[in-house]
């Protein structure tokens, strides 16, 4: 999927293709890549990558790091809860998706540690896997990685017999293509005050309705931020891409004077935010003695979305 020159991540970096598909500034399109990691992928017996729960993002940046890099995509990070268990008491056992986020937030956090120490990587934007999200959840998300773009109104799917999946519901959210702040008792409304959420599609969910729709708000003065999105490995992925590209252009010149872009997510939501400041914060980090061990000290000079300093370590045993 990521070596391949004639599979879709491949394809998606020729540049032949980038350029066929420009926003109204005349760029090509930018992706953002959320990159699968942890639960199941953390009992993987292959032994070609070095950590196996990071085997997708990796290979990303092993075979397409040239690719991301010239075109200014993201990469970053999505994430399963999947638990080995015996959902239905029969004996049998799968890799089933748990109802509730707690019963995966070690995995959760031991990946995100691990992304960062190993890959460099620290997210910024983030998917769920099945949109699915609960209130704990999102107080997380709330503490630590200021973007979603999971919010999948209308849906509420009630998931499958096991092995378990898409259990994710979306029914009270916002059903228009803008960002809003989730509330802590509820991830599904408006009105909280930490990170944001905005409404996605899949590929061949689109609709041109829904395109007008968006292209007509933004006629008004609404800026608009939707996630269109689809699953690299799918057989059908440029084919569907092209489609959705088709009907961006084609209702796009009923609208001339609307500006659309085709950003990453972080890109596409300062923009929304009208955040210029592209200069990194100055970290200084130092250890503070406290009895036989050490305390660690962050300062930045500017504030930060994290409600508190994200540490990573790891010892001598890879632990």
């Amino acid at each position: 999927l990521f070596r391949s020159p004639t599979r879709q991540t491949a394809r998606i970096m020729d540049p032949a293709f980038r350029e066929r598909y420009i926003d109204s500034s005349g760029r090509p399109f930018r992706f953002t890549w959320w990159m699968q990691g942890g639960s199941l992928y953390r009992y993987a017996e292959n032994t070609n990558v070095p950590y196996p729960s990071l085997m997708s993002l990796y290979n990303m940046r092993r075979f397409q790091m040239d690719g991301v890099q010239r075109y200014g995509d993201e990469y970053t990070y999505h994430y399963h809860t999947w638990v080995w268990s015996d959902a239905n008491g029969d004996g049998d056992y799968n890799w089933n998706q748990t109802p509730r986020y707690r019963d995966s937030r070690n995995d959760f956090f031991r990946n995100m540690a691990e992304a960062l120490i190993e890959e460099d990587m620290f997210p910024v934007s983030f998917r769920s896997g099945w949109h699915f999200m609960d209130n704990d959840w999102q107080a997380d998300l709330d503490d630590w990685v200021p973007f979603s773009l999971h919010n999948a109104w209308p849906a509420d799917a009630k998931g499958t017999p096991e092995p378990v999946n898409n259990i994710y519901t979306w029914k009270d959210a916002p059903s228009d293509w803008v960002p809003f702040r989730p509330r802590s008792d509820n991830y599904q409304l408006p009105g909280g005050d930490r990170g944001w959420n905005t409404r996605s599609v899949h590929f061949r969910s689109l609709t041109e309705s829904m395109v007008r729709e968006m292209f007509e708000a933004a006629d008004q003065g609404i800026d608009q931020v939707p996630c269109i999105w689809s699953h690299v490995a799918e057989a059908t992925f440029i084919e569907d891409l092209e489609r959705v590209f088709a009907l961006i252009e084609k209702v796009a010149a009923d609208y001339p004077d609307v500006e659309y872009r085709y950003d990453t997510a972080v890109e596409a939501m300062q923009a929304w935010l009208g955040a210029d400041d592209r200069t990194p914060p100055a970290l200084q980090v130092d250890t503070v003695p406290d009895g036989e061990g050490y305390r660690v000290r962050v300062a930045a000079d500017e504030p930060l979305f994290m409600s508190r300093p994200f540490l990573a370590v790891k010892d001598i045993y890879e632990i």
